[in-house]
């Protein structure tokens, strides 16, 4: 009788956008994993103009990829836990802290050149990882912790269409840049630059997060109240 109430409306996305911590989230998001998507499509083109000799062009894409599923399991972990010390605010640092990290070394893996293979891989290694601070293990939480689960999925939803239409827009205005100036400085607009916007993008969430998620909780527990009323 009243599950009408929890499921899905048009009327929900007015919902969503009132939302002040998913509006940043989609923002966020969108920055890296715009960023991750040409990254991915001109390593290959970047990794190949070093000149690398086989085994290590191989090495080198073998590490990033290997960061990444490190990354996953480390920052997903870590996030739990620093949320549960830190409530509110944990994760979110954390979140910043690894962009701040990412930058760095991404911006040392497209500018050492292919003469030192150690260095490359390192910075390999510390981008792959760094990046999955802000990954889905990272970030989907923060947005579970602030939208009713009726909600949860159109969140996915919604971004997901985003994130394919920038990345395709940027795909193909990176080329442009590519052509013009080189695959290195369209990586380094493109990827560390994007990424650079999101480190401010993600401040805002200090002061809404704390706010939307005691709003959620508050709506939750009274949800749950109902229940019990109606279940005696």
């Amino acid at each position: 009788e009243t599950t009408s109430r929890y499921s899905f409306s048009r009327a929900d996305f007015k919902s969503l956008f009132k939302i002040r911590s998913w509006r940043y989230l989609v923002l966020n998001e969108t920055l890296t994993k715009v960023s991750l998507s040409v990254f991915t499509g001109w390593n290959f083109t970047f990794i190949t103009g070093l000149d690398l000799k086989t085994p290590f062009f191989y090495i080198v894409l073998f590490v990033v990829f290997l960061g990444m599923v490190v990354g996953n399991i480390l920052f997903g972990w870590l996030g739990d836990r620093l949320d549960q010390r830190f409530s509110g605010r944990g994760r979110i640092l954390m979140v910043q802290i690894g962009l701040v990290v990412q930058v760095l070394a991404l911006v040392g893996y497209l500018t050492s050149g292919g003469g030192n293979v150690l260095k490359l891989v390192l910075f390999a290694l510390l981008a792959g990882s760094s990046y999955t601070s802000s990954s889905e293990g990272a970030v989907w939480p923060v947005a579970h912790a602030v939208l009713p689960p009726e909600l949860r999925g159109r969140h996915r939803a919604i971004v997901s269409m985003v994130i394919g239409a920038v990345s395709a827009l940027a795909l193909y205005l990176s080329s442009f840049t590519a052509d013009s100036m080189g695959v290195s400085a369209a990586l380094l607009l493109f990827v560390p630059g994007l990424i650079f916007l999101s480190i401010f993008a993600w401040i805002p969430m200090f002061r809404s997060y704390p706010n939307d998620r005691n709003a959620l909780h508050t709506l939750l527990t009274q949800r749950r109240e109902d229940y019990l009323e109606q279940e005696s």
